[in-house]
């Protein structure tokens, strides 16, 4: 369970460095392509982190006992 988090973890990180990317070949100024990439990326992830948190937690506190043994309770 623990690589299936990181691995989405990584991909937000990879979302967000690519928008600051974006950001940063349109205006060549690395303080103002970081301020816009995490203002338009950071409710985004924010909401799929809340909503991972909230599915994880719904399989580590049910009964399916196949979730329970890749790890998450």
């Amino acid at each position: 369970m623990l690589a299936v988090l990181f691995g989405l973890a990584t991909d937000y990180e990879v979302f967000l460095l690519s928008r600051v990317c974006e950001e940063w070949d349109k205006t060549a100024d690395n303080t103002t392509a970081v301020a816009s990439g995490l203002q338009h990326t950071g409710r985004i992830i924010t909401a799929a982190a809340l909503l991972l948190i909230i599915v994880v937690a719904g399989f580590a506190t049910g009964g399916m006992s196949y979730i329970k043994l890749i790890g998450s309770a």
